[in-house]
Protein backbone atom coordinates (compact mmCIF):
# COMPACT_ATOMS: atom_id res chain seq x y z
CA UNK A 1 0.00 0.00 0.00
CA UNK A 2 1.46 3.42 -0.99
CA UNK A 3 -0.58 6.62 -0.13
CA UNK A 4 0.47 10.12 -0.35
CA UNK A 5 -1.85 12.05 1.85
CA UNK A 6 0.86 15.12 3.64
CA UNK A 7 2.02 12.60 6.30
CA UNK A 8 3.47 9.02 6.30
CA UNK A 9 1.67 6.21 8.17
CA UNK A 10 4.09 3.45 8.30
CA UNK A 11 2.55 1.39 11.24
CA UNK A 12 -0.90 1.23 9.48
CA UNK A 13 0.90 -0.02 6.37
CA UNK A 14 2.34 -2.48 7.76
CA UNK A 15 -0.95 -3.24 9.49
CA UNK A 16 -3.25 -3.73 6.05
CA UNK A 17 -0.53 -5.78 4.68
CA UNK A 18 -0.22 -8.06 7.68
CA UNK A 19 -4.30 -8.42 7.77
CA UNK A 20 -4.45 -8.46 3.84
CA UNK A 21 -2.17 -11.52 4.06
CA UNK A 22 -3.58 -13.51 6.98
CA UNK A 23 -6.98 -13.05 6.02
CA UNK A 24 -6.22 -13.91 1.87
CA UNK A 25 -7.32 -10.80 0.65
CA UNK A 26 -5.29 -10.41 -2.62
CA UNK A 27 -6.65 -6.98 -4.04
CA UNK A 28 -4.66 -3.35 -3.66
CA UNK A 29 -6.46 -1.47 -0.97
CA UNK A 30 -6.11 2.88 -0.73
CA UNK A 31 -6.00 3.91 2.70
CA UNK A 32 -7.29 7.74 2.37
CA UNK A 33 -8.36 10.15 5.10
CA UNK A 34 -12.33 10.77 5.98
CA UNK A 35 -13.58 14.09 4.85
CA UNK A 36 -17.39 13.56 6.25
CA UNK A 37 -17.20 12.17 9.17
CA UNK A 38 -20.92 10.89 9.90
CA UNK A 39 -22.18 10.47 13.51
CA UNK A 40 -19.47 8.30 14.98
CA UNK A 41 -18.02 6.80 12.08
CA UNK A 42 -14.42 6.31 12.36
CA UNK A 43 -14.14 4.08 8.75
CA UNK A 44 -15.25 2.73 5.92
CA UNK A 45 -14.45 0.70 3.23
CA UNK A 46 -15.61 1.21 -0.55
CA UNK A 47 -15.51 0.54 -4.46
CA UNK A 48 -14.83 3.35 -6.14
CA UNK A 49 -13.80 4.44 -9.30
CA UNK A 50 -12.45 0.84 -9.80
CA UNK A 51 -10.51 1.08 -6.25
CA UNK A 52 -10.85 -0.36 -2.99
CA UNK A 53 -10.89 2.65 -0.70
CA UNK A 54 -10.72 2.27 3.08
CA UNK A 55 -11.69 6.37 4.10
CA UNK A 56 -10.24 6.19 7.38
CA UNK A 57 -11.10 9.04 10.92
CA UNK A 58 -7.84 11.63 9.91
CA UNK A 59 -7.05 11.90 13.65
CA UNK A 60 -6.06 7.69 13.63
CA UNK A 61 -3.99 8.11 10.61
CA UNK A 62 -2.40 11.24 11.63
CA UNK A 63 -1.06 9.15 15.31
CA UNK A 64 -0.53 6.16 13.49
CA UNK A 65 -0.84 3.69 16.48
CA UNK A 66 -1.98 0.48 16.78
CA UNK A 67 -4.24 0.20 19.80
CA UNK A 68 -6.99 -2.56 19.81
CA UNK A 69 -9.52 -0.06 18.60
CA UNK A 70 -7.39 0.34 15.08
CA UNK A 71 -6.02 -3.11 14.50
CA UNK A 72 -10.12 -4.02 15.30
CA UNK A 73 -11.50 -1.44 13.03
CA UNK A 74 -9.07 -2.33 10.36
CA UNK A 75 -10.00 -5.80 10.21
CA UNK A 76 -13.15 -4.97 10.12
CA UNK A 77 -13.13 -2.53 7.15
CA UNK A 78 -10.64 -4.92 4.95
CA UNK A 79 -13.19 -8.00 5.80
CA UNK A 80 -15.49 -5.98 4.35
CA UNK A 81 -13.42 -5.24 1.16
CA UNK A 82 -12.70 -8.94 0.81
CA UNK A 83 -16.59 -9.31 0.73
CA UNK A 84 -17.08 -6.79 -1.93
CA UNK A 85 -13.86 -8.32 -4.02
CA UNK A 86 -15.72 -12.14 -3.90
CA UNK A 87 -18.98 -10.79 -4.94
CA UNK A 88 -20.71 -11.19 -1.51
CA UNK A 89 -21.58 -7.21 -1.18
CA UNK A 90 -22.39 -5.08 -3.64
CA UNK A 91 -23.26 -1.27 -2.86
CA UNK A 92 -25.10 1.00 -5.08
CA UNK A 93 -23.50 4.21 -6.17
CA UNK A 94 -24.79 6.12 -3.49
CA UNK A 95 -24.69 3.84 -0.73
CA UNK A 96 -28.49 3.55 -0.26
CA UNK A 97 -28.84 -0.05 -0.79
CA UNK A 98 -26.65 -2.85 -0.24
CA UNK A 99 -26.88 -6.58 -1.84
CA UNK A 100 -25.47 -9.22 0.37
CA UNK A 101 -25.28 -12.68 -0.95
CA UNK A 102 -28.27 -11.48 -3.69
CA UNK A 103 -30.78 -10.13 -0.75
CA UNK A 104 -31.39 -6.42 -1.24
CA UNK A 105 -30.99 -4.57 1.69
CA UNK A 106 -31.56 -0.03 2.34
CA UNK A 107 -30.10 2.27 4.54
CA UNK A 108 -33.32 1.33 6.65
CA UNK A 109 -32.83 -2.10 7.02
CA UNK A 110 -31.13 -2.64 10.89
CA UNK A 111 -30.27 -6.22 10.26
CA UNK A 112 -26.88 -6.04 8.12
CA UNK A 113 -25.36 -9.50 8.10
CA UNK A 114 -22.43 -8.07 6.66
CA UNK A 115 -21.88 -6.24 9.44
CA UNK A 116 -22.14 -9.29 12.14
CA UNK A 117 -19.72 -10.99 10.37
CA UNK A 118 -17.22 -8.31 10.07
CA UNK A 119 -17.58 -7.74 13.64
CA UNK A 120 -17.04 -11.40 14.38
CA UNK A 121 -14.10 -11.42 12.48
CA UNK A 122 -12.47 -8.45 14.57
CA UNK A 123 -12.08 -11.15 16.92
CA UNK A 124 -10.85 -14.09 14.66
CA UNK A 125 -8.46 -12.20 13.85
CA UNK A 126 -6.74 -9.72 16.47
CA UNK A 127 -4.64 -11.88 17.41
CA UNK A 128 -2.84 -13.13 14.28
CA UNK A 129 -2.41 -9.65 13.42
CA UNK A 130 -1.61 -7.95 16.64
CA UNK A 131 1.89 -6.19 15.58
Amino acid sequence: MKINIGYKIPNIEKLVDKISKVIGLIVPVYVMPLKLKRLDENGYAVFQGGKYILFINPEILKKDKLTSFVIKLFIHELWHVKQMSEGRLVFNDNHTVATWEGVKYTNKDTFRPWEIEARRMESKYYKQVKI
